[in-house]
């Protein structure tokens, strides 16, 4: 990672293969991911699981790092774009861009959490 983003050394990155580790792992004893949640995919299909893995942590506030949020030429409809999309579209989570980072990561804090979250 490049210098000039050392902010992100603090994050835990989920790669592709997220959905196969944490398939079996309880959210709530995950530590510290209440308040930063950072995806390292460009793979729909893990990125999709990642985002439902860290659903019942997320409240108002929370910050949500993701890299290759542009990947596929910025297409809408592929990889963690689309993902996201989806995931707020199902989860009622609102969300607002913060700032773009790199060659196409982006950080989105939420601003409104799903009923029923804190």
């Amino acid at each position: 990672m490049s210098a000039g983003f050392g902010f992100l050394s603090r994050f835990e990155f989920l790669q592709d293969w997220a959905s196969a580790v944490i398939a079996g792992m309880n959210p709530a004893a995950i530590h510290n991911l209440e308040k930063y949640h950072a995806l390292k995919s460009n793979i729909h299909a893990s990125a999709k699981f990642a985002l439902t893995f860290c659903a019942p942590l997320l409240r108002q506030g929370s910050f949500i790092v993701l890299d290759d949020y542009f990947a596929y030429r910025g297409r809408e409809d592929r990889g963690v774009r689309r993902a996201f999309r989806e995931f707020l579209a199902d989860s009622g989570f609102r969300r607002r861009h913060v700032f773009t980072y790199g060659m196409g990561g982006c950080v989105f804090v939420v601003s409104e959490a799903a009923h029923g979250a804190s």
